[in-house]
């Protein structure tokens, strides 16, 4: 009932996920099998349907993500064809088709780079397939494709780096001066290169990088500023403290000037690392499927360490759509640690909180921890 009250394909494919996890976990009786079947079979009708009506690409690939998923509960209800009716078999047959032949450039990247070897050849003809494209979503998805697949880009040859570096270049300059026109598709798509160019990096890339460097989006700064002192190219102090002071980016920028042995471009004052874990704490409510934005006030509780790996423990609210009404504006409970454990499910604080601090944070290092 919830998929069908769903608002859009993107909540349609969280929660049809989320029921395909369960489904390998747990067994269905045959009355809920077969409801869950003709469900799916009536979803492809829909999507025959929404398909060619979408507006743009951008939708079109939301529709592809849930065809995804839907075709994976499929497969879990009928690992065998002929446990399906030829009808539903060949209209699911025809959905995959259509969306192939709509997926044409993302299908391409995967051909080259599914394959022992790949030339400048392959390249050449990928980009001309990107020239052809209008919609800013679906060219950007060349970078997208190209960062997937970013450990196989060190075995390309000089010249399809050259490529790729080229059509990055004309990317930049054309969506040169960057501002608040710029189509949003376009900067999504510029971050991801910005990002995944370090693979293919030449001179004049580099300078096409540094135009990034003054630009106002500080997504499209940070991946320049990585990219190039990634590469051994210079950044001005001033870029790397702007950033410093973005609790989106102050940890990521600390750790790539570390990295190259750069620490003295990163300011003093924030390397405090309580900052530096907010930030990372932050960074990752930020995501979509977390709060989809900042929280609203953070506070530092104190920090433990779990089997040798040190947890800064916070405090936060926030008034997120993403939250019910029982979270939406209460304190909650997340933390972070350098290792990668950066986390929080939400939960309540108040029934943690005790009479000093520190036996606070030893309550929730023996609940949640």
């Amino acid at each position: 009932q919830r998929l069908r009250e769903a608002s859009g394909y993107a909540e349609k494919t969280q929660i049809l996920s989320y029921i395909l996890s369960m489904l390998r976990r747990e067994k269905l009786t045959a009355d809920d099998r077969n409801m869950l079947s003709d469900f799916a079979f009536s979803e492809v009708d829909t999507l025959m349907r929404d398909i060619p009506r979408a507006k743009n690409y951008k939708t079109k690939d939301e529709i592809f993500r849930y065809e995804d998923i839907l075709l994976g509960l499929i497969m879990k209800l009928h690992p065998k064809p002929n446990t399906v009716s030829p009808e539903d078999l060949q209209k699911t047959e025809l959905l995959v088709q259509v969306v192939e032949k709509a997926r044409y450039l993302e299908i391409t990247v995967d051909e080259i780079f599914q394959k022992s070897e790949y030339t400048a050849g392959d390249i050449r003809d990928l980009l001309r397939l990107v020239s052809d494209i209008k919609d800013e979503y679906q060219r950007g998805r060349v970078f997208a494709g190209l960062l997937h697949y970013r450990d196989k880009l060190s075995a390309l040859s000089d010249e399809a780096k050259g490529l790729l570096a080229e059509h990055t270049c004309a990317e930049i300059r054309r969506a040169l001066p960057i501002g608040t026109e710029t189509d949003a598709d376009l900067l999504d798509a510029l971050e991801i290169a910005a990002d995944v160019c370090r693979e293919f990096m030449n001179e004049a890339l580099a300078q096409m990088l540094t135009a990034f460097l003054s630009a106002e989006e500080n997504r499209l700064r940070f991946y320049a500023a990585q990219t190039l002192l990634l590469t051994g190219h210079d950044v001005d102090a001033s870029v790397v403290a702007s950033l410093a002071r973005d609790p989106l980016f102050a940890d990521m920028i600390c750790a790539v000037t570390k990295r190259c042995g750069r620490e003295e471009l990163f300011p003093s004052e924030y390397a405090d690392p309580v900052y530096l874990a907010k930030c990372d704490l932050s960074r990752w409510l930020y995501y979509p499927t977390e709060l989809g934005k900042l929280p609203d006030e953070i506070e530092f509780l104190g920090s433990v360490k779990v089997k040798k790996e040190l947890y800064y423990i916070f405090r936060y609210r926030s008034d997120s759509e993403n939250l019910d009404e029982e979270h939406r504006g209460q304190w909650l409970i997340g933390w972070s640690s350098a290792d990668g454990g950066t986390f929080s499910n939400f939960d309540l604080y108040a029934p943690f909180e005790q009479k000093t601090p520190e036996k606070t944070v030893k309550l929730i290092k023996k609940k949640l921890l």
